[in-house]
C-alpha cells in the first residue's frame, strides 16, 4: 500500500511549479533579465534550503516561455561547481556542451573554449542566461576566483560587442567566499545581491504543506504531522527545507514498509534518527564516486572504533578494504587526502587533526546515524 502520489517531488531533482514565499525574489530576478539585452551579474545568497537554486530554475523556465512568445532564441544553462568543475577547463567544457553538444572543444585551452562559445552564440543569435551554483565552495576549495573574472568579463573577449550572454547568476551559501577574491575579481562581480533569508515558522509550514499535497495521497499526512515536521525543520535544521523533504521521504518509506496508509508522528520520529541536516540526500547526490568511498570509509571506521573521532590511518585502512570489496582502483595518499579535504570543505566531515576526524552529527546520535549513512552510501555506490 503506497502513501505516495508522486515520490519524486520530494527529491532534490524536482523543481516545483511555484515556490511559496519566494515570489518577490523570483519576480525581481525575472525583471532583471526579461528584456534579453543588457548583461547583468547577479548574486543569490542565503543558507542551504532557502530556495536559491529553485528560484534560478523557475526564472530560467519563465524566461524560456517569454522568449518563445517574443521569438527570441534563448537557453537557460545551469552548472553546479561541486559536480562539474574540478578545473576551469572542465567547467567551461560543461557549459559549452550544455549549449550544444556538437560544438567542437577538443585540444583547446579553457580561454579558447569561451571564445568558441561566444562565437557560436553570436553566429546563431542564441542568447543564454548562465547560473553558476556553489561558487562559494569552488572559490574556497580551489582558493581562487579566476572563473568569476572570466565569466564576468566576457564582453572583453569579443571586443566589447554583445556576447549574447544576457547574464551570469552566482549562487552561494556563504558570503565570506568573496573575501578570497582579488580587487579585479570583486570589481567585475559587482554589487547586485538578492538575499534569501531563512524561512520563519509559518512559511516553513506553508512550504511543507504545499509539498505534502504534491507528494502524498490525500489524507496520508495529517496537519499534526505537518506541524511536527515544520517544528523540527525550524528548531533543528535552521529552516532548511531540504531537511523537511528528506524527513517526509524517509517517513513515507517507513510507513509503506509497515503497510500503513498514513504517515504518523512516530514515523517522522523514526526517520529523524536517520536524517541530519549536515548530510542531506542532495548532498549525497553531489558526491563523486571517490568521495562516496572515502565518506563511507570514515563512517565504517567511526562505527568500528566506537569513538567520536578516528585517525586518517583508520580511514585509509577502511578505504583500502572498500576498494578491494568493490574492485576499484585505490587512490594514492596524496589523492586520498585531497578527497578528504574536499569532504571537509563540503561540510560532510570535521577534520580537527590527522588523528581527530569525525562526521558532523551529534555524538549521542552518531551510531544510529552511521548505520543509516552506511546503508545510503552503499546504495549510492551501486547506483553510480
Amino acid at each position: 500500500m503506497s502513501v505516495f502520489r508522486d515520490k519524486e517531488s520530494l527529491t532534490p531533482k524536482y523543481i516545483p511549479e511555484k515556490l511559496p514565499h519566494r515570489d518577490k525574489e523570483i519576480n525581481l530576478l525575472y525583471d532583471l533579465y526579461r528584456d534579453f539585452s543588457y548583461s547583468r551579474v547577479i548574486q543569490l545568497e542565503g543558507q542551504a534550503g532557502t530556495g536559491k537554486t529553485s528560484t534560478a530554475h523557475l526564472v530560467g523556465m519563465r524566461l524560456n516561455d517569454h522568449a518563445n512568445k517574443e521569438n527570441v532564441y534563448f537557453k537557460y544553462v545551469y552548472v553546479n561547481l561541486k559536480l562539474e568543475a574540478p578545473t576551469r577547463f572542465v567547467l567551461y567544457k560543461s557549459i559549452v556542451s550544455k549549449v550544444d553538444r556538437g560544438i567542437v572543444s577538443r585540444s583547446v585551452s579553457a580561454e579558447e573554449l569561451l571564445n568558441i562559445l561566444i562565437r557560436y552564440l553570436v553566429k546563431r543569435n542564441l542568447k543564454i542566461l548562465l547560473a553558476v551554483d556553489e561558487i562559494d565552495y569552488y572559490v574556497k576549495s580551489l582558493r581562487g576566483g579566476g572563473i568569476v573574472y572570466d565569466l564576468t568579463r566576457l564582453n572583453e573577449i569579443y571586443g566589447e560587442k554583445p556576447t549574447n550572454i544576457i547574464g551570469v547568476i552566482f549562487i552561494s551559501r556563504d558570503k565570506s567566499w568573496k573575501n578570497v577574491l582579488n580587487s579585479a575579481e570583486k570589481s567585475s562581480l559587482g554589487n547586485i545581491v538578492i538575499e534569501f533569508n531563512p524561512y520563519n515558522a509559518e512559511e516553513v509550514y506553508d512550504i511543507v504543506n504545499f509539498r505534502v499535497e504534491k507528494a502524498f495521497k490525500r489524507g496520508a499526512v495529517s496537519n499534526s504531522v505537518i506541524e511536527y515536521v515544520s517544528d523540527l525543520t525550524v528548531n533543528y535544521a535552521n529552516s532548511d527545507i531540504r531537511y523537511a523533504l528528506d524527513l517526509l521521504y524517509y517517513a513515507g518509506i517507513i510507513a509503506e514498509n509497515e503497510g500503513s496508509n498514513r504517515v504518523t508522528v512516530e514515523h517522522i520520529r523514526t526517520a529523524s534518527g536517520n536524517v541530519f541536516r549536515s548530510i542531506t540526500t542532495e548532498d549525497l547526490m553531489s558526491l563523486t564516486r571517490d568521495e562516496i568511498y572515502i565518506l563511507l570509509a570514515t563512517a565504517i571506521a567511526l562505527k568500528s572504533k566506537r569513538n567520536a573521532y578516528v585517525s586518517i590511518e583508520d580511514i585509509y585502512d577502511e578505504y583500502a578494504s572498500l576498494c578491494e570489496q568493490y574492485q576499484t582502483r585505490l587512490k594514492n595518499r596524496r589523492k586520498f587526502i585531497e578527497v578528504l579535504e574536499s569532504l571537509s570543505n563540503k561540510g560532510m566531515i570535521d577534520i580537527r587533526s590527522i588523528t581527530k576526524i569525525s562526521i558532523n552529527v551529534p555524538v549521542e546520535k552518531l551510531e544510529k546515524f552511521l548505520d543509516a549513512l552506511i546503508n545510503r552510501l552503499d546504495n549510492a555506490l551501486h547506483n553510480k
